[in-house]
């Protein structure tokens, strides 16, 4: 079976907008989906909003709220920008699920994207394995950075959001120092 670290596709499992109209494709059920995407080798599916929540984007609040009461999952990556929303992220943490927030969940797809950006403006292109290893430097040290802040704040009730918003502070303040702006 092949190993992911970031990335793990396919798109749109669920059974919402069909890219080629309705009705195109025969439904699966999700679990028999998850069994044919092992079988071609995939050993993770990256969810979008509506197939870890059906129908979430209909959801009240109060709903999605009650909704996570019910998640038993260890680990919870937010995949969509502000996917999980303040209540229903304190809850996951309270039940032990650790968060990993948005703006690590996703970045790995940006940071690709910038890679091409550097490559295209200097005409230089890097091999796929050099590109794999440069993006995981990035989301190791990056997670690293943030997981570290989770930790040092821990006590203080951080979630991993939270400490993700810090280190970007952090940063912001760092770049500006750097600058000469302050001192």
């Amino acid at each position: 079976m092949s190993t992911f670290r970031f990335t793990v596709g396919p798109w749109n499992v669920h059974e919402g907008n069909e890219t080629f109209g309705p009705g195109i494709r025969p439904s699966i059920s999700l679990e028999d989906k998850i069994k044919k995407f092992a079988e071609i080798g995939m050993s993770g599916v990256q969810f979008h909003d509506d197939d870890a929540v059906p129908d979430m984007n209909n959801m009240s609040d109060k709903a999605i709220i009650d909704y996570a009461k019910d998640v038993k999952a260890k680990i919870v990556v937010e995949l969509a920008n502000g996917g999980i929303n303040p209540d229903a992220d304190e809850i996951l943490e309270k039940n032990g699920a650790f968060v990993v927030p948005d703006i690590l969940g996703n970045a790995g797809g940006v940071t690709v994207s910038y890679f091409e950006w550097v490559q295209n403006n200097y005409g230089y292109y890097w091999s796929e394995k050099e590109v794999n290893e440069r993006l995981d430097r990035v989301m190791t040290e990056a997670f690293e950075r943030v997981y570290g802040m989770y930790a040092k704040h821990k006590t203080d009730k951080v979630t991993m959001r939270m400490a993700a918003d810090m280190v970007a502070v952090e940063r912001i303040g760092e770049a500006v120092k750097i600058r000469g702006w302050v001192s």
